[in-house]
């Protein structure tokens, strides 16, 4: 039967890479062959991509619609042939970014929907996941807290379905460092974690209100 402690680990090792998803976010406009000075057009260029919309100079400007062969889609704001303002991209592999982009990639306050149904809603930079934000699934855990550069690292919360929760640091998507957990069945760790495991100086108050103040190693009471 899986201890408590394995299920902080192994729970919090199980996020879903939403960095990866963003790749979409480095596609190069420039250059895609616009070339017309009417306002408005709807002629594929070279590559088989769709652009309906502003055009200054024969430079996608202003907003318009981006339909590539593949079948991905960008609608929203352009500046000089990127994307550049608010807009929404969307993938044929059932993914959708919504938000501020810049020099063609997420960058600011947007949101992320992947295939499964899961949810980021925070700060991109330069096309990746950095900064504060909140990823849900529709398993009904989720995260809110820090990330770098796509990955959990810093301080956040981690809730589970059942309720329980673990507050503090992360590390490369594990607990590490100072934090609480909080069991739906009443009882609390507080002190220091390790490769999501107790491990080091701990408290551990039990529903009853008994604490028990002790040495953990990776997992183990002492």
């Amino acid at each position: 039967m899986r201890t408590k402690e394995q299920k902080i680990r192994l729970g919090i090792l199980g996020f879903i890479v939403v960095a990866g998803m963003i790749v979409c976010a480095l596609y190069a406009l420039v250059g895609f062959g616009f070339h017309t000075d009417k306002a408005v057009t709807d002629e594929p260029n070279g590559f088989g991509d769709r652009y309906t919309g502003r055009l200054y100079d024969g430079t996608m400007t202003g907003s318009g619609i981006l339909v590539f062969d593949s079948g991905d889609s960008y609608e929203g704001d352009f500046a000089d042939g990127e994307f550049s303002g608010i807009g929404i991209f969307t993938s044929v592999n059932g993914w959708t970014y919504e938000g501020d982009f810049k020099a063609g990639k997420p960058d600011g306050n947007g949101v992320l929907t992947d295939h499964r149904g899961g949810i980021y809603t925070g700060e991109f930079r330069e096309g990746e996941i950095l900064g504060q934000g909140m990823f849900t699934v529709p398993d009904g855990w989720d995260y809110d807290g820090a990330w770098d550069h796509g990955g959990v690292t810093g301080e956040g919360t981690f809730t589970y379905a059942d309720g329980s929760s673990y507050v503090g640091a992360f590390l490369n998507g594990v607990a590490e460092g100072d934090g609480v957990y909080t069991d739906v069945g009443g009882w609390i760790y507080t002190g220091d974690f390790s490769q999501g495991l107790f491990h080091g100086h701990g408290i551990l108050t039990y529903p009853s209100g008994e604490v028990t103040e002790a040495e953990w190693e990776k997992g183990t009471l002492l």
